[in-house]
């Protein structure tokens, strides 16, 4: 996903907050860009200047904190640009990135604030195909909530007997996985064959029912 540009003004000497309107990113995205325009508005001409990433939320990664401005000349702009990947499954989490401009003698000379919040690609909930597959003998079980619900994620054999629950109790929206080492309810291996996974995914609107059949091979 690409940021719309988001043009600072620089007023020489004087720092300075400017604040953003809010952007949503996708969780669990990677090569993100934030493209950060900055502008000479005033008659002299600027030497290196160097934009920082001073904070951002613990759920966000830039390949790069620091970008570099050679020359700025009055009444002219730049552009630097920085990577990040939205490494939370959560959605719905805001959080804030706060960029520093500083001048070649390391004299602030504006900050820029930019709320983020972190939303879903995806518009309806869904179990998601497990990993690997077939398990040998344990496996990781992908599901998507659009909504905050209460979940509950149980194994059955082909007989509809129920042999494991894995997850009872709420979750927020987002990506999520759930572990299955391959063990019954009594910590016992289960044989190779075909078991069913059902998700069931109650929110304040409706009950739904997600079933997926995976395979343990040993």
């Amino acid at each position: 996903m690409g940021f719309k540009k988001i043009r600072f003004v620089l007023l020489l000497g004087i720092p300075a907050w400017v604040f953003g309107s809010s952007h949503s990113v996708p969780v669990l995205s990677y090569g993100n860009r934030l493209d950060f325009t900055v502008f000479n508005s005033g008659s002299v001409e600027m030497g290196k200047i160097c934009v920082t990433v001073y904070s951002k939320p613990d759920w966000i990664s830039f390949s790069s904190s620091r970008e570099e401005i050679d020359i700025l000349p009055a009444k002219e702009k730049r552009v630097v640009s920085f990577f990040f990947d939205v490494i939370t499954s959560e959605a719905g989490l805001n959080g804030e990135i706060e960029l520093q401009i500083m001048d070649l003698h390391g004299q602030m000379i504006g900050r820029k604030c930019l709320e983020l919040v972190t939303q879903l690609t995806e518009d309806q909930s869904n179990l998601a195909l497990n990993y690997p597959n077939p398990g040998n003998p344990s496996m990781t079980i992908p599901f998507v909530l659009t909504k905050e619900a209460e979940v509950s994620l149980v194994i059955y054999n082909m007989l509809g007997q129920e042999v494991r629950i894995l997850f009872q109790g709420k979750k927020m929206p987002g990506h999520w996985e759930v572990y299955w080492d391959g063990k019954d309810k009594w910590g016992i291996p289960v044989p190779s064959g075909t078991y069913l996974v059902r998700l069931k995914v109650v929110d304040a609107f409706r009950t739904q029912m997600f079933t997926r059949k995976v395979i343990i091979q040993k």
